[in-house]
């Protein structure tokens, strides 16, 4: 019976890591590029789909929480020079991105979006 009871519990585990989870976060960026960036560092093992909405900066990713983290996946866009909720981007990274990909300060994609 204990073997039983350890083989229900090992499917049911192997079951739950393979359910996805649907998350929103902000992902700071102005233009076509950033999107491209964005989407490009979710392109890892354990995201099923992922989009990003350049007007809301937010990005909509359905991932498996036994691949990969929502951490690490934030992680990854912070490395690109976009700020998320959860890393923000060091200087240095933002600091490279194009002009029109900064999106901090007074000049940043909010200004360009209203123009």
């Amino acid at each position: 019976m204990g073997l039983l009871a350890v083989g229900l519990l090992t499917s049911t585990l192997a079951l739950q890591a393979q359910k996805t989870q649907e998350v929103e976060f902000s992902a700071a960026g102005c233009c076509p590029m950033c999107e491209s960036s964005i989407l490009g560092a979710l392109d890892v093992k354990g995201v099923k789909n992922c989009s990003w909405d350049q007007y809301a900066q937010v990005a909509t990713v359905v991932f498996k929480p036994g691949k990969v983290t929502l951490d690490a996946l934030q992680k990854r866009i912070a490395e690109t020079g976009r700020d998320t909720d959860l890393h923000k981007a060091t200087d240095e990274a933002y600091g490279e991105l194009p002009g029109c990909c900064q999106y901090r300060g007074e000049n940043g994609c909010g200004k360009k979006h209203e123009e």
